[in-house]
């Protein structure tokens, strides 16, 4: 895979985001386990971040790259229908503000599984960002992955950020 100038070290800065603002959640759930970011994980964001930019720019090139040509999409709330590829490439261009974070990958030599959790900003400023949870899964063909299959579940919304409480004096 061929990358510009800079770009590797771009990606590893939004990895290396990405595990930072989770860390907190990270070390308590994983009593104080200390994350880091694979190889495998920086390819796999860069390619998502590289399909998210060729559906906002409905670059076709691009599209047909990275994606399989018998890509589909199952979602968690019905998942015996499958979204075909040119039915999910009509309104599938993700939100430029989304941010992907607790990525995982399971490279198996030709076949990978990535996974992550996408944050959705909403359009209401007093609303939390709404949680997707992704599991895709890309074949390698020659040197180029393609996604396969993407299975997407609604993971609810983030967590409000914690306000300070005042005491209210009673006991």
């Amino acid at each position: 895979m061929k990358t510009r100038p800079g770009s590797l070290a771009l990606l590893l800065a939004i990895a290396t985001a990405g595990v930072v603002a989770n860390g907190a959640n990270a070390q308590t759930a994983d009593h104080g386990k200390i994350t880091t970011v694979s190889r495998a994980v920086m390819v796999f964001v860069q390619l998502e971040q590289s399909l998210d930019d060729a559906l906002r720019n409905k670059d076709e090139a691009g599209l047909t790259k990275l994606l399989g040509a018998d890509f589909e999409l199952r979602q968690a709330g019905n998942p015996g229908v499958p979204i075909a590829r040119a039915e999910w490439l009509k309104g599938s261009a993700p939100d430029p503000q989304s941010k992907l974070s607790q990525v995982a990958v399971h490279d198996h030599g030709t076949l990978a599984v990535s996974s992550y959790l996408r944050s959705t900003p909403s359009d209401q400023p007093d609303q939390p960002a709404r949680l997707t949870f992704v599991v895709d899964v890309w074949k390698k063909t020659g040197d180029d992955w393609q996604l396969d299959t993407r299975y997407e579940s609604d993971a609810g919304a983030a967590s409000a950020p914690e306000q300070d409480v005042k005491p209210t004096g009673k006991g």
